[in-house]
């Protein structure tokens, strides 16, 4: 029977694995992007069934688990997650015999990539490193043959340019994975897959739109690809948050003021313990920020971050922001002490940094972010 199965397998990976794109596959991963993950999951189950060992089956499965995670992080969630980690492991292991040596990276990457995500949300740190140990020696192999397997240049983008985010003292930790810590570099890794991607596509756009929302501030290069992905994915909450952000930012307040108005509708009927209800009364309060409604706008931050379901990026980036408004109405105390949370947060790196500059200078501006 297993000689039975590994013939099959050889004539199945005749054809290289990142070249198949099974349209089936990537179907259901972007169903997940509209966050239609029941109907993604039908369609990924009768993939399976009809090829059990096709390994895109796998990779589809773990990509849609995990985009299911970020949008309802619950234990019932995360053990189904693990659970296909561990099957697709497994498969990958059966098939190794009968693939050839950069197919059998490819999969083992992708599956210790997720994986590395998963921990990540689950917080499960030593698990994490150990797992972007793995996904980074495999990656850096199979660079040389991104043309063949494009979705590792989103995986070495991702880890590159995450590098460049963390901690001075987590940076030698960095160093000893061999993450290049180039922002540069990153993104632009991250700019090819989003064009060249099989996989990690829509996951590269996303990515890309973020970091050239909130840490880049190239306001035209994150609307452009902010606008392409919602005529693909109208639904997708995150990317709609930020292009709403992109809007405020280039003071187009009435056009963000009417799609905050209908990302609320769709706010509204999630659960009551979903990320989207915070992160919508941060929205909201951005729009105040960006009327110049000062006062407003803090209170909507502080009852943002009182929610147990805000993240911890959210709450540095608003302890900063509520931080520079202080200063702009003159409150210099209260300024400093904002700072000085956003400094204790869990946030990133660049928003400490940047008020760790505003605990000794106040913000000399006489707008905030917005």
């Amino acid at each position: 029977m297993r000689f039975i199965l590994l013939l099959f397998c050889f004539f199945l990976l005749l054809t290289p694995l990142a070249a198949v794109g099974s349209s089936g596959v990537n179907q259901a991963i972007r169903l997940s992007y509209n966050f239609q993950f029941d109907q993604a999951k039908r369609l990924l189950e009768s993939h399976r069934q009809q090829q059990p060992a096709d390994p895109e089956g796998y990779i589809g499965q773990i990509i849609i688990d995990f985009l299911q995670l970020q949008q309802d992080p619950r234990p019932a969630h995360f053990e189904a997650s693990y659970a296909n980690l561990e099957k697709a492991e497994a498969l990958a292991k059966q098939l190794q015999p009968a693939q050839s040596d950069t197919d059998s990276d490819f999969f083992f990457c992708i599956i210790h990539y997720y994986y590395m995500k998963t921990y990540s949300l689950d917080k499960r740190w030593l698990a994490t490193v150990a797992s972007a140990n793995r996904s980074r020696k495999l990656a850096l192999d199979l660079e040389a043959y991104s043309q063949q397997y494009p979705d590792v240049l989103f995986i070495l983008g991702d880890q590159d340019y995450t590098a460049t985010l963390v901690p001075g003292y987590l940076k030698p930790l960095f160093q000893a994975f061999n993450f290049r810590a180039e922002r540069a570099e990153g993104l632009n890794n991250i700019r090819q897959a989003l064009e060249h991607g099989l996989y990690t596509r829509f996951e590269a756009a996303q990515l890309y739109i973020t970091l050239t929302t909130y840490i880049e501030k190239d306001y035209s290069s994150a609307r452009a690809s902010a606008e392409q992905f919602l005529v693909d994915f109208p639904n997708n909450l995150s990317v709609q948050f930020m292009y709403i952000d992109i809007l405020l930012r280039q003071a187009e307040i009435s056009r963000a003021r009417e799609l905050l108005a209908s990302s609320e509708q769709s706010v509204r009927v999630l659960p009551a313990n979903s990320k989207w209800h915070p992160r919508l009364l941060q929205m909201q309060g951005n729009q105040l920020n960006a009327q110049g409604m000062y006062r407003q706008a803090i209170a909507r931050y502080q009852e943002a971050m009182v929610n147990p379901n805000i993240s911890a990026v959210s709450v540095g980036e608003m302890y900063l922001e509520i931080g520079k408004l202080y200063d702009i109405l003159g409150e210099r105390r209260s300024a400093q002490a904002a700072y000085r949370d956003c400094e204790k947060s869990d946030g990133l790196e660049v928003h400490k940094e940047e008020a760790r500059q505003y605990v000794r200078n106040a913000w000399p501006k006489q707008r905030a972010s917005y």
